[in-house]
């Protein structure tokens, strides 16, 4: 009887999902993710963020779908090897005032992720100047909007808005930023 008392109620860690059961409190913790994704997701809607910073949201097939290019300000893509943000995309639009930031990763979601690779670089040549990050990362960058150059991010101004870009890492940021000041030593 001792045996089973100490097997319910030890730590057992859930190795895909990463979360940690003690008994039978999986219940618990899987209410607490849904009322976390249920605050996140009315979070999203219609509100503005402090600070003009982006609201991360997770891009999806039914997001691409509704995407123009010309909406889009600035987009990452890096490849599964890359370094940073490994087999990740971001990509920032702003929808009303609200700066919103899509992300997929190659890992979680293939598919997706390959549908907006294949969106950007179709798009690349009519709608955006293309940098090299560096380390597999390719960045899009609108040819109709101008990005202003902080210390470690990027801001652009629309409507009276000043909104904060962040590249995925520092490293990716510092190249975009030396081939912008140098476009003759651009690699695309």
């Amino acid at each position: 009887m001792t045996d089973d008392r100490n097997k319910e109620n030890s730590i057992i860690p859930i190795s895909s999902t990463n979360l940690v059961r003690v008994g039978s409190s999986i219940e618990i913790t899987n209410k607490i993710i849904k009322e976390h994704e249920k605050r996140t997701t009315d979070a999203n809607v219609g509100t503005i963020n402090e600070g003009n910073e982006a609201y991360t949201i997770k891009l999806t097939k039914d997001i691409l779908e509704t995407l123009s290019p010309r909406e889009i300000i600035y987009a990452e893509v890096a490849g599964g090897g890359a370094m940073g943000n490994s087999g990740g995309i971001m990509i920032y639009v702003i929808n009303k005032v609200q700066l919103i930031c899509y992300e997929t990763s190659v890992f979680t979601d293939e598919e997706v992720y390959l549908i907006a690779d294949g969106f950007l670089s179709n798009n690349e040549k009519t709608f955006f100047n293309f940098y090299y990050g560096g380390m597999g990362n390719n960045v899009f960058i609108n040819k109709n909007v101008e990005l202003k150059i902080k210390q470690e991010y990027f801001t652009y101004l629309q409507n009276g808005f000043e909104y904060k870009i962040y590249s995925s890492v520092k490293g990716v940021f510092n190249s975009v930023v030396n081939r912008m000041s140098n476009p003759n030593n651009e690699t695309h």
